[in-house]
């Protein structure tokens, strides 16, 4: 018989009635041996072990008592949740006397009993799925199998969707809860298991947030990946909802743009595309009205791209205005003005001091904004962010002034 895993339930036990000696309980390891009861009498289990009874004594402690046998089991069913947790206790029992849920018993008359362990039962307990012999029995259970219902599932259903501070056992007394210390859904044992499955229970991770409503697991690894395949199950927009000028900053492991820069409230990218035209009408040119460009991040924003999460059903309509939008900071404004001559036009030179005024009036406004809202909460230089005013380099400009950032 396989040994029953370390730290687990040790003992069942039998009840019998002796004449000379009055009632006994007599605990019984649970080492697969067969031992003879003194008298006839009933016998009990505590869920997890098993008893075979026998009707026919046996002088060989070694070999399953011979004769009439009954099993005394718990019934090879998905343990509920209460005595999942609530009976893998270690060491300690309870009795049939007492009215205790952990035990089941017969009134049966026996003469022999072996002891044994009921691993249908056993590894849907506390974490007792996680031992080695659980482990061995189960390697090959998949989230993907036809066939889930027997105990290797319903074992691994049930810890992968326990989090920390969840129950998940009793000491070894029997008298005190003891609460999950892990977040099994991220451990190698539930990762296995689920593979790219289990999205119920990694979407309820990943929505966890602490008093304050902030979100404390979709900055780890494990929920980047599972909302980059998956961004539809992630709270995206609102966990980036204020992270407007964080994108360079880190939260737990992961860069925020990674996680928002396709996932920004719409003002961020209507304030990226009025940048964007007040630097190019700074260079001699006017476009078409950019506003009017639809705000689809992945078409026109530069940092959503690369290792982004993006939108699943983003489409775009592949013009000369995204290209410009997308990769403004790559070509300098002449080169996008030759090859998108449809949407540039040059400011014709008799107005250009006329327009010019305007324009740097309307400049020396934005730049106000910038440097009272952005710039200054950085300390950013102000010969740095005027730059801006002259289109040296976009993607520099946007991450140290717009974005407030150095990288």
């Amino acid at each position: 018989m396989d040994p029953i895993p370390d730290n687990t339930i040790q003992k069942a036990w039998t009840k019998y009635d002796d004449k000379l000696y009055g009632g006994i309980t007599n605990t019984i390891p649970i080492n697969g041996k067969s031992r003879n009861v003194i008298s006839e009498g009933s016998a009990g289990v505590l869920i997890g072990s098993k008893l075979t009874l026998s009707d026919t004594r046996t002088n060989d402690v070694n070999v399953v008592c011979p004769g009439n046998k009954t099993e005394i089991v718990f019934e090879n069913t998905r343990l509920p949740e209460d005595l999942a947790t609530d009976c893998a206790r270690g060491n300690a029992w309870t009795s049939l006397d007492d009215g205790g849920k952990c035990a089941i018993g017969n009134d049966i008359n026996t003469k022999c009993v072996t002891s044994g362990v009921d691993y249908n039962t056993l590894c849907q307990m506390g974490d007792y799925i996680t031992s080695d012999e659980c482990q061995e029995q189960c390697k090959n259970a998949k989230v993907t199998d036809d066939d889930k219902d027997n105990y290797c599932h319903y074992a691994l259903e049930r810890l992968c969707q326990k989090k920390k501070g969840d129950p998940i056992k009793f000491d070894g007394a029997g008298n005190k809860s003891i609460l999950s210390d892990k977040d099994w859904i991220t451990e190698p044992i539930c990762k296995d298991y689920c593979g790219d499955d289990c999205k119920d229970y990694k979407e309820e991770y990943c929505s966890i947030t602490n008093n304050r409503g902030e979100y404390t697991k979709l900055g780890t690894k494990f929920c980047f990946d599972f909302c980059k395949s998956n961004p539809e199950r992630c709270k995206l927009k609102d966990y980036c909802k204020d992270k407007t000028y964080q994108l360079n900053e880190i939260d737990n492991e992961i860069r925020i743009k990674d996680y928002c820069a396709c996932m920004l409230p719409d003002k961020s990218y209507e304030d990226y595309k009025k940048a964007t035209e007040f630097l190019v009408n700074s260079q001699g040119f006017v476009i078409d009205d950019i506003t009017k460009i639809k705000n689809q991040p992945e078409c026109i924003f530069p940092l959503c791209s690369g290792n982004a999460i993006r939108n699943k059903n983003a489409t775009c309509d592949g013009t000369c205005l995204e290209d410009l939008m997308k990769n403004f900071g790559d070509n300098p404004v002449k080169v996008h003005a030759k090859y998108c001559k449809e949407i540039f036009k040059d400011i014709p030179k008799a107005s250009k001091i006329g327009i010019g005024i305007g324009i740097t009036a309307v400049l020396v406004f934005l730049f106000l904004i910038y440097w009272a809202f952005i710039a200054k909460k950085e300390s950013i230089s102000d010969t740095y962010c005027k730059s801006m005013l002259r289109g040296v380099d976009i993607k520099k400009v946007y991450d140290n002034c717009y974005l407030k950032k150095s990288r």
